[in-house]
């Protein structure tokens, strides 16, 4: 669980439906008053990615399984609405914001900031535990595609509602 704490920044807390969660830990600090609330993803290794706005930039931090944070890095110089992020089985996570992409593939730090497909912004981003991930775009335009991809390719067309999405393994 990721939340934005007022001025004081970006924290989390970790754990089980059973053994509930542990105490808070600051992920960032900054000016958050204006921010976009932040988007966590969890792989069932505990690994995580989180992705925020604030009023001058937007961020990105990785937490490691061991439940260690990254420092954040810098994805954008502005401010971008909405964020969202996913993580794979292996560790590799994206950041979708505004109308651009970043990659934090395993061992490495988060990339450039990359144009989303023409026409393309906010939206949804997914990912199974096999790497297969899935951004669908505002529009309803699915794109499905490998961790560290460079371009998405072409769409899939409208669907009805991003809610119709569905990663099926296989």
């Amino acid at each position: 669980m990721a939340f934005a704490g007022g001025n004081d920044g970006i924290g989390a807390a970790s754990g089980s439906v059973l053994g509930g969660f542990s105490a808070p830990v600051f992920v960032a600090t900054g000016d958050y008053r204006k921010i976009s609330a932040p988007k966590v993803a969890l792989d069932d290794a505990g690994q995580a990615s989180v992705v925020w706005s604030q009023t001058t930039r937007t961020e990105a931090a990785t937490r490691s399984p061991s439940g260690t944070w990254s420092a954040a890095a810098v994805l954008a110089a502005q401010s971008s609405s909405p964020v969202a992020t996913a993580i794979d089985g292996a560790g590799n996570a994206i950041a979708v914001f505004g109308s651009s992409y970043s990659w934090h593939l395993v061992g490495g730090s988060w990339g450039p900031a990359t144009s989303l497909p023409a026409g393309s912004s906010g939206g949804l981003v997914a990912a199974d535990p096999a790497g297969t991930f899935v951004y669908a775009d505002s529009s309803g335009n699915a794109f499905t595609f490998a961790a560290g991809a460079t371009s998405f390719g072409t769409g899939s067309g409208s669907r009805g509602s991003l809610a119709d999405l569905k990663i099926v393994p296989g």
